[in-house]
């Protein structure tokens, strides 16, 4: 009987929004062996990958990035790229006017 390539890849990779879910995917569809088997296995799979297919925690397919990333759904933020081709917003303070600070240099008496 074919294993499956999840088999020998850390489990990790298959949960819903570990940062190895897009070599999950791409492993899924390119060359796993037993694709078809595991996707007539779990239909109802939830938080997971399975069959090529990334399931949010309710149960549903999830939105797919055009980098090939899971979209993972956040109630803070709604987006149509993934978190790491759309990073959060994250206020600049604003640069400090004035001449910059001179360090003294102390030297060692020999």
């Amino acid at each position: 009987m074919e294993r499956g390539l999840c088999r020998t890849r850390p489990e990790d990779w298959w949960e819903f929004g570990d940062a190895g879910n897009r070599l999950a995917l791409t492993l899924c569809r390119v060359a796993c062996p037993v694709l078809e088997a595991c996707a007539a296995r779990d239909p109802g799979s939830a938080g997971v990958i399975r069959a090529a297919v990334a399931w949010t925690n309710a149960g549903k397919p999830a939105a797919m990035c055009p980098c090939g990333r899971p979209i993972v759904p956040k109630p803070s933020r709604i987006s149509s790229q993934c978190i790491i081709c759309d990073p959060p917003k994250v206020p600049i303070p604003p640069r400090r006017r004035g001449r910059p600070r001179k360090h003294p240099v102390t030297t060692r008496a020999a």
